[in-house]
């Protein structure tokens, strides 16, 4: 199984733009055998708490309708972030694009100080795929920080937690060695 992590520099609040960006890593991840490739956290809008609401995205949004087409071609899983919304909430949320032209969505759990402003989190959009005898569950940046996460992970019987983010390699290696130590908790 080979997974992409895709690192963008999204422009704040530039869709098409970031959604180029997209398909072309996507098409060089399929060049490359991926099965899968995810996306940062907020990948299509750029992170956007003020402007989420202009740049929010629904359940069934045409704007991912090229992902959806890409993902069945190479016949791989996309992960791509957005603000969602779901049921007249807005969510900091993945849209997790399946190869069969299927679309499910995961919500972030745990929301950093001020994102519960503009987002709500939610424990009940939390699915998981299989890709290879492996089941994939995710998470979304703050996710990886709370407890609570993989040992719901666990419950379900994850192998995988494919967590999502953006922001400086210095908290990403710090945030890698404490999800390492947490996730040899839940084997």
């Amino acid at each position: 199984m080979i997974l992409a992590a895709a690192q963008t520099k999204p422009k704040r609040g530039d869709i098409s733009a970031n959604l180029l960006n997209h398909y072309y890593l996507i098409e060089l991840a399929a060049q490359n055998g991926a099965n899968l490739i995810a996306f940062p956290e907020l990948s299509i809008t750029g992170y956007e708490r003020k402007n989420a609401e202009a740049l929010v995205f629904t359940e069934d949004d045409y704007r991912i309708d090229h992902l959806k087409e890409l993902s069945v071609r190479n016949n791989m899983v996309i992960i791509a972030g957005a603000p969602i919304l779901i049921d007249s909430k807005m969510f900091i949320g993945e849209f997790i694009i399946a190869p069969d032209d299927s679309v499910s969505i995961y919500t972030k759990q745990f929301l950093h100080e001020g994102e519960d402003d503009f987002f709500q989190s939610s424990l009940d959009h939390n699915p998981m795929i299989t890709i290879e005898d492996q089941n994939i569950s995710f998470a979304i940046c703050a996710d990886i920080d709370n407890p609570l996460h993989p040992e719901n992970a666990k419950k379900r019987n994850t192998d995988i937690i494919l967590p999502v983010f953006s922001f400086l390699q210095m908290e990403f290696r710090m945030r890698t060695e404490i999800y390492k130590i947490m996730l040899q908790n839940i084997k």
